[in-house]
C-alpha cells in the first residue's frame, strides 16, 4: 500500500507474495501484521492488528445475532455504529450487551486502548513508532482477538 498521509510520510509497498491463507478474516490481518513487523513496518502493523480487531468484532456479533435470532437487525446495526472498534463505547456496549462478556474488565484493556489511540495517531497525525510499539500492539491485538 504506497501513499502518504497527512504528515507527508510514505508508505513502503509490503511483500506479500505468497501470501495465502484460507482462515478465519481476522487471523488473515493478525498474520498479515506478523508478516508487516518482520519486514520492519511498524505503522502497518498497528493498523493490520487493529483490522484484525475490528473483523473478529464484527464476524463475532454476526454469529451472537443469529444465535440468538436477532440478525435481522444486523444491516440496522450496520448503520447506527460508526466501525467495529471496542474501543468505541457504543460498539462497546452494543457488545456487552449481546455477548454479556464485560471485555472491559479484562486485564489487557487498558493497553488495548493505548493501542487504538496509538493506531489513530499513526492514521491521522502521520506517526511514526519504534518497533516495541508496533510488537506491544499485536501481542494486545492478538490478546483482544482470542478473547473474542
Amino acid at each position: 500500500m504506497a501513499g502518504s498521509g497527512s504528515g507527508g510520510f510514505s508508505i513502503p509497498t509490503p511483500k506479500m507474495s505468497g501470501f495465502a491463507y484460507s482462515g478465519p478474516d481476522h487471523q488473515v490481518f493478525l498474520d498479515m501484521a506478523k508478516l508487516l513487523l518482520d519486514q520492519g513496518q511498524q505503522q502497518m502493523t498497528v493498523i493490520a492488528a487493529q483490522m484484525a480487531c475490528e473483523v473478529c468484532v464484527e464476524q463475532a456479533l454476526g454469529k451472537l445475532l443469529k444465535h440468538k435470532g436477532l440478525d435481522f437487525l444486523e444491516e440496522s446495526i450496520d448503520s447506527l455504529i460508526p466501525s467495529y472498534n471496542l474501543a468505541n463505547d457504543k460498539v462497546r456496549k452494543l457488545y456487552v450487551a449481546v455477548s454479556a462478556d464485560k471485555v472491559q474488565d479484562a486485564p489487557f484493556w487498558s493497553k488495548f486502548k493505548e493501542f487504538v489511540q496509538l493506531r489513530n495517531k499513526i492514521v491521522h497525525e502521520g506517526k511514526w513508532i519504534e518497533r516495541c510499539e508496533a510488537e506491544e500492539s499485536l501481542e494486545v491485538a492478538s490478546k483482544l482477538v482470542q478473547h473474542i
